[in-house]
């Protein structure tokens, strides 16, 4: 007995070393270029939109398209937020990205506005960025209000208009009428 247990504890530990091998870590494959990157890198905030919470930016010298997280808006409050998606598409020798923004922290003027890269942070102009932040203030204030959107009710459409109880059948209210009779 001692001698099978024995056996049996020498055969788990060769075996212990077979199975302890280390997978070889698969890389996701690279993302295709969206543009050939040429020159130094450049950030360019091209319109705001207040009432969407859109920003619409073109970055030349790079080569794939940035993730949204690495835009950075820079408020007065000296708060900063980033992107919550972006939408990339080449535009000649650049990307166009469409980024959507939080609507609260559109509430303070914008002052500045990054990309962080690899290489470096990008910075785009800003008098550039205070100026079209202003002038997006304005097209929002003078824009007429927004309809409500026809598809969101204005109620729940679920709830009955008699304060939630479900219509009697007629086999119902006539038992109640008789009971009532009594």
């Amino acid at each position: 007995m001692k001698r099978t247990l024995l056996l049996l504890a020498l055969a788990a530990l060769i075996a212990s070393p077979a199975s302890g091998k280390k997978k070889k870590k698969r890389r996701a494959p690279p993302q295709k270029a969206l543009v050939k990157p040429q020159g130094s890198p450049a950030l360019i905030l091209e319109s705001l939109d207040l009432a969407t919470a859109q920003a619409v930016v073109l970055v030349a010298g790079v080569a794939h398209a940035p993730d949204a997280r690495l835009f950075t808006f820079h408020d007065q409050r000296d708060r900063h937020f980033i992107a919550l998606a972006a939408r990339c598409e080449p535009a000649g020798r650049a990307i166009r990205c469409v980024l959507d923004l939080p609507k609260p922290y559109l509430a303070a003027p914008l002052q500045g506005f990054t990309l962080k890269l690899r290489r470096g942070e990008i910075v785009a102009p800003p008098d550039q960025v205070a100026s079209l932040f202003a002038a997006a203030q304005q097209a929002a204030a003078t824009a007429p209000p927004r309809p409500p959107d026809p598809r969101m009710p204005l109620r729940p459409h679920h709830a009955p208009p008699d304060g939630g109880m479900p219509p009697q059948s007629d086999d119902e209210q006539e038992g109640e009428e008789s009971e009532a009779m009594d």
